[in-house]
């Protein structure tokens, strides 16, 4: 098993993001209202986190092929804390402990700008 991480492209994988989002919303129970907007504003979101580091959005590839992403920055006025966004690890490998990467991820992107306290900024169910 290749476990890699390659940088959010948001030509080419926007659309396997809004897919992300949408599953991970219909999962938790909350499906979106209007999932072209949710999902066109969350892209924005993370561009604008890429546009501080590339590594703040993240594709997790198994052998070359996308499995999974992640989604991490540090707060502006205090960059010693860190959000984690959005993990994403498609179904089908879901149960496997390759979650663990994506939050090592997360850890090794935002300790790199010093972030030493990490954060869901979201909840899970």
């Amino acid at each position: 098993m290749g476990i890699s991480f390659r940088p959010f492209n948001g030509e080419s994988d926007s659309g396997l993001i809004s897919r992300f989002l949408v599953d991970a919303k219909e999962l938790g129970g909350n499906p979106h209202e209007d999932p072209q907007k949710d999902c066109a504003a969350y892209i924005e979101h993370v561009a604008a986190a890429q546009a501080r580091d590339p590594g703040f959005a993240a594709m997790m590839l198994d052998d070359g092929e996308v499995i999974g992403f992640v989604h991490c920055f540090p707060v502006k006025a205090k960059p010693e804390v860190g959000f984690l966004t959005f993990d994403y690890l498609v179904p089908e490998r879901r149960g496997k402990g390759l979650g663990a990467h994506l939050m090592d991820y997360a850890v090794r992107t935002l300790k790199t700008v010093s972030a030493g306290e990490i954060f869901p900024s979201f909840s899970r169910s």
